[in-house]
């Protein structure tokens, strides 16, 4: 699946992303505070191009580090495979993470993941904002002016 969002696309999609609610929480009762934070905190999962899961593997891997924007780009040095991190404010303060893995040995392809993180845990939040996304595209086809 490709997606092609035009500026006013993606301030309805921000504007989706900003609801709903989360705590989040560093080990020790601290909250993350960049993007960075949370990038350190990530599953591996989520890094599959990683040979070994350690912070300094991971500081090596930053190819794109724009903490005041939150968006944070790391991969191979050849960018056949890369994540992207984007860090986008809710509306109650607390911080949705979207994560974006691409893969491009021969031809694209990619995975969004939208992630919360509370009490200590990644909790995939696809399911409360994809269905309006869905809607959202519908409506589009229909309207044609969205």
């Amino acid at each position: 699946m490709r997606w092609n969002l035009s500026k006013p696309r993606l301030a309805v999609l921000v504007l989706f992303l900003l609801m709903g609610s989360s705590l989040a929480q560093m080990p020790g009762g601290r909250r993350p505070k960049s993007i960075l934070d949370y990038y350190f905190l990530l599953p591996p999962k989520y890094l599959p191009y990683l040979t070994a899961d350690s912070r300094p593997a991971r500081e090596a891997a930053i190819e794109i580090s724009d903490l005041d924007g939150g968006f944070l780009k790391s991969g191979l040095a050849t960018d056949e495979v890369s994540t992207a991190l984007a860090l986008f404010k809710k509306s109650d303060g607390s911080d949705l993470i979207a994560v974006e893995n691409r893969a491009c040995p021969a031809a694209c392809s990619s995975s969004l993941n939208l992630l919360l993180y509370g009490n200590d845990q990644w909790v995939e939040s696809r399911m409360i904002y994809y269905p309006l996304l869905i809607k959202l595209r519908s409506k589009r086809r229909f309207s044609g002016n969205i």
